[in-house]
């Protein structure tokens, strides 16, 4: 797995060129809550993020992409990341999307142990394992990337925009 630093403001605007292979994903969520943003109301043509409907239209969309298990927490169905990744919230967060037809039970149990390793490389993650998404207090987030296209679409479409990227390989910087 190799891992990309930026301190982009959205999950969804840093992963936006692998969105599509991302939204065929489980998504391991943990306890994390749900609020919109302007890039949700945007996309669902919402007026005004007070709206009633607003909060309707999320709410109906949870209920349609993410399912809550016990022991597991909130998971992502396949569908959700277009749809909902940029309403996670994503402050001191790992999740992780995770490959399948069928919910992914086995990973997502293992995974449970990496809930919170925010700065430690991560050996050992299942295979179908394809992205981990980690947030650093709001100051950096890191992205590690299972499929060496990704990662590398990812990285120049970061430096692209402008925005501070940069591999990981020294697992003591920014502690």
């Amino acid at each position: 797995m190799r891992f990309v630093r930026t301190n982009d403001s959205s999950m969804l605007a840093s992963l936006r060129l692998v969105t599509a292979p991302l939204d065929e994903c489980w998504w391991s969520l943990g306890g994390s809550g749900f609020s919109p943003t302007r890039s949700f109301v945007e996309r669902e043509r919402l007026h005004d993020r007070a709206d009633d409907p607003h909060y309707a239209r999320l709410q109906g969309l949870l209920g349609e992409y993410v399912e809550e298990h016990a022991g597991i927490g909130r998971v992502g169905r396949p569908g959700f990341f277009g749809r909902l990744g940029d309403t996670v919230d994503f402050n001191w967060s790992c999740h992780f999307a995770i490959a399948g037809d069928t919910l992914p039970l086995a990973s997502l149990r293992v995974i449970q142990r990496f809930s919170t390793a925010w700065f430690d490389p991560l050996d050992a993650l299942p295979t179908d394992v394809v992205l981990v998404a980690r947030d650093i207090d709001g100051a950096y987030q890191e992205f590690g990337f299972r499929d060496e296209w990704m990662f590398t679409t990812v990285l120049h479409d970061l430096r692209n925009r402008g925005l501070p990227s940069d591999e990981v390989t020294n697992w003591t910087e920014g502690r």
